[in-house]
């Protein structure tokens, strides 16, 4: 097993301040959220980066309110489905917060002879992760999947969306952020596309011609699949 996979635990020659510590020099400094909690729902254990995903210093979402523990009790609910089934199990879900993707991984495992949970929150895959796409060099022509591989998730899913058809009142409801956020990501995106095509719809009939739809058609099912975080 790998040094950071919680099942790889001496269930025996380590006790739970080792288990800590161990996982403390593997995350403090990571930039994605880790935490340790008990049955209770006690954080034993957090990183910064844990403690700044739900209470961040000074950020604002698209003009959005939110109560950051909600957010954390909603994400618990998938830590309770863990311990029901016990030690030894993993659950993962993707989840939209204030307009962004993440996957919750939840790990429950036995340390001194009592459970925990072991909380691992990633980014949502890339374009490059969701299919499998090798890295190719930039041509001067248009690629597809390098064109897209070079978005950031937000574009990406966004331009999915409107690829598809759908307005921005719909594109702003499936994603959670204000039409106002969602008309910015597109313009952004247009501006690069415009170096390639005569116009927004030239574009779509390439992907039409190009039979990407069902790549596209994908990420959007995936979106909409996901659960949101006090969507306001």
């Amino acid at each position: 097993m790998h040094l950071r996979d919680p099942s790889d635990l001496p269930q025996s020659s380590q006790s739970f301040d080792d288990v800590v510590k161990r996982f403390e020099a593997l995350y403090k400094y990571s930039p994605l959220p880790f935490c340790i909690r008990n049955q209770s729902r006690n954080v034993i254990y957090n990183n910064e980066a844990y403690s700044d995903f739900f209470h961040p210093l000074s950020q604002s979402f698209a003009g959005l309110s939110f109560d950051p523990d909600e957010v954390e009790l909603d994400l618990s609910t998938i830590e309770l489905e863990a311990f029901v089934m016990g030690d030894g199990t993993a659950v993962c879900r993707t989840f939209n917060f204030n307009g962004e993707y993440y996957q919750l991984r939840v790990e429950v495992r036995c340390v001194d002879n009592e459970i925990y949970a072991f909380w691992f929150i990633n980014y949502f895959p890339d374009y490059q992760a969701l299919f499998s796409t090798p890295s190719r060099v930039k041509t001067e022509g248009f690629d597809f999947d390098v064109f897209f591989s070079g978005l950031t998730n937000k574009k990406m899913i966004t331009l999915c969306f409107s690829i598809l058809g759908f307005q921005l009142n719909t594109i702003s409801q499936y994603l959670g952020v204000s039409e106002k956020a969602i008309s910015s990501r597109l313009s952004s995106v247009k501006n690069e596309i415009a170096k390639y095509f005569t116009d927004y719809d030239d574009f779509r009939f390439y992907c039409l011609k190009m039979n990407v739809y069902k790549k596209v058609r994908l990420v959007a099912l995936k979106a909409m699949n996901v659960n949101f975080m006090l969507k306001k």
